[in-house]
């Protein structure tokens, strides 16, 4: 791993804060059950249902506090899409920032290193040093592609694990009109 964790949470949200009522989201059982099928092979992966204790939109602030206070000794990391950084109002960063050793932000495609030290910059963030840019190899993949694909009943192969492709088609997840 190029960060050296020893392990990694993948933490759905209970009400992303982002999202419309309107999106076709999974309900949050079946969220977690696809993300346990799909960080099952790596043993330094982990489902968190941190979000999903509590009631009302999902703000990331919220849930390093509440992950630091359960260690307060552990060394937190927050990984971000370049997406989100740039297109997200994020709620307290400068707070967020001030708990964590450092926040990640990986570049996704459409997202330079330039545009994202530039959004940096745009957000005066006293605790801007906590922020380390990492450039990955990536393609342009989303969360959203996903879902519109398993609407269309389109192909899913490489985009998500096998397990996870299976889970969706035996619960019918994603269909148009469909909210489960």
């Amino acid at each position: 791993m190029a960060l050296g964790l020893e392990r990694v949470l993948f933490i759905p949200n209970r009400v992303p804060p982002h999202r419309g009522a309107a999106e076709n989201l999974a309900d949050e059982e079946h969220r977690c059950a696809m993300v346990e099928l799909a960080v099952a092979s790596n043993p330094q992966f982990f489902l968190s249902r941190i979000e999903l204790a509590r009631e009302g939109p999902s703000y990331s602030v919220d849930t390093v506090e509440a992950l630091q206070s359960g260690a307060p000794r552990a060394e937190l990391y927050f990984i971000a899409g370049a997406d989100a950084l740039m297109k997200y109002v994020w709620k307290d960063l400068d707070r967020l920032l001030g708990m964590l050793a450092s926040m990640v932000v990986v570049t996704r495609p459409g997202f330079d290193l330039e545009q994202l030290r530039a959004r940096l910059d745009g957000l005066r963030l006293a605790n801007r040093d906590r922020v380390r840019l990492m450039e990955i190899a990536g393609y342009a993949l989303s969360s959203t592609t996903i879902r519109e694909r398993a609407a269309q009943g389109a192909s899913l192969r490489y985009m998500v694990p096998r397990e996870v492709e299976d889970y969706m088609a035996k619960f019918g997840l994603y269909k148009i009109g469909d909210s489960k």
